[in-house]
């Protein structure tokens, strides 16, 4: 057995055992020489492709083109700092290339990695010049061509232009109004554009576009910066890149967004007396306009507050409208400055009460006629009954004695729900009786005087 093994790895036959059956032997010996061959042709075929292999990806060159390469040129800046040139036109923006190299390496190479350029160094008068294309690549790849080897540039002197932009110029496409909502008025921090750039290019601009940074919906009044834009006589936008214009990104636009609606107009009155059926108004209705949140807050507009006890049973009043915050109109879009109001009180019931004691102090010092008026036609009957006993007139001690204007009525507290002192008349400096003053229940703490 083990002469066997030694057989099978050095290739030779294995020896014959004494009294082995000699057909058996051969047929191993047989066996273990074609595997033999085998496993070196399987050997030298592996080899063969791994040579094959290496030389296809180290040694073997091929070539590839890269299309569109864009031009630039070096030394722009430079060329209008010191000599107030720019470069005005050129003759190709962009050319073909064919690179060879080894394929492992070629294949890595991407279109950024091709650099084609100009150098407009020595330059410094303005005119047309014929300079030649040079293009670079990573290290170990070869230019084998290029489409263009050398480019004509025109190259003239810079100059400026003034454009005037106002709101006309803004265009706020993209922006989404709330319902209801429309666009105000515009405001821009500036009113000029210095344009900068060749001569014969400065002649294609016509105008300025001016469009929003940002877009969105628009609920309320906003404010945004604006991207100009160059256009030409047809309104079409100029990409000439040796323009330039010095206030870009420093053009901010406050753009109003307003609301309007219509809204009832109403009158209100000081003690709470008035009633919306014992006045008309013309107009009765109003257009608001103004910050979207103020006017859905709005639910009527408040043209004046009246003093009940000084309207007169009718009474014709023009009061001026002044709302802040909003701009007020009428039905026909015309402001609304003035509203007249027509007041009717001739249904409530009226009562003049004799012999009324005014008090300076704690002291009666005489008396007044008191004309008493029913908040509704519901307390008629209690408006009649009403006596002296029901009423006290307080007169203010900073006043003259007997001044009407310093005098003020005070009804009893059950009766001050239905009815309000309309005037005081009749003045009569005779001090009641103490027979009378003892019968009244009037308050013996100091009343506020409303003049």
């Amino acid at each position: 057995m083990w002469n066997k093994i030694k057989a099978f790895f050095s290739g030779n036959p294995a020896p014959v055992e004494e009294g082995a059956d000699h057909r058996h032997v051969d047929y191993t010996v047989q066996k273990n020489r074609k595997f033999d061959m085998i496993a070196r042709i399987l050997a030298v075929l592996a080899a063969l492709l791994l040579w094959i292999y290496v030389v296809s990806t180290t040694t073997v060159s091929e070539e590839e083109d890269f299309s569109l390469v864009p031009v630039v040129c070096n030394g722009e800046e430079s060329l209008r700092s010191e000599y107030g040139l720019v470069v005005q036109s050129m003759s190709i923006d962009t050319l073909n290339v064919r690179l060879m190299g080894n394929r492992q390496e070629l294949r890595k190479v991407t279109n950024e990695q091709v650099k084609a350029y100009i150098s407009l160094a020595g330059i410094d008068t303005a005119g047309e010049y014929e300079l030649k294309v040079y293009v670079d690549v990573p290290s170990g790849i070869t230019v084998v061509s290029q489409s263009v080897s050398q480019v004509v540039v025109q190259v003239d002197r810079t100059a400026q232009k003034q454009m005037s932009v106002t709101e006309s110029n803004l265009s706020l496409q993209g922006w989404t109004l709330s319902e209801g909502c429309f666009f105000g008025e515009t405001k821009l921090n500036i009113d000029t554009l210095t344009v900068e750039g060749p001569t014969l290019s400065l002649q294609k601009v016509a105008s300025v576009e001016l469009y929003s940074d940002v877009i969105g919906d628009a609920d309320e009044s906003f404010t945004v910066t604006a991207t100009p834009h160059l256009l030409d006589s047809k309104g079409n936008i100029i990409t000439d890149s040796s323009l330039s214009i010095r206030e870009t990104g420093q053009i901010k636009i406050s753009v109003e967004v307003l609301k309007s609606k219509t809204v009832p107009l109403t009158v209100q009155g000081k003690n709470g007396y008035l009633t919306a059926d014992q006045y008309t108004l013309t107009p009765s209705t109003a257009v608001i306009v103004g910050e979207p949140k103020m006017v859905d807050a709005t639910d009527a507009l408040t043209v004046a507050v009246v003093d009940e006890t000084d309207l007169a049973a009718k009474a014709t009043v023009q009061f001026s409208l002044n709302i802040t915050g909003l701009t007020v109109t009428d039905s026909q879009n015309a402001p609304l400055t003035t509203v007249q109001a027509q007041f009717d009180l001739s249904a409530l019931p009226v009562h003049v009460v004799e012999e009324v004691p005014v008090f300076r102090g704690s002291e009666a010092v005489g008396s007044v006629k008191v004309t008493v008026r029913g908040v509704s036609t519901e307390v008629a009957a209690i408006v009649q009954a009403l006596t002296s006993k029901d009423i006290t007139v307080y007169s203010d001690t900073e006043q003259p004695e007997g001044t009407i204007s310093a005098m003020t009525a005070v009804f009893t507290e059950t009766l001050r729900a239905y009815v309000y002192a309309v005037e005081i008349t009749d003045y009569d400096n005779t001090p009641p009786s103490k027979d009378v003053i003892g019968n009244l229940e009037h308050p013996v703490v100091p009343v506020e005087i409303v003049a």
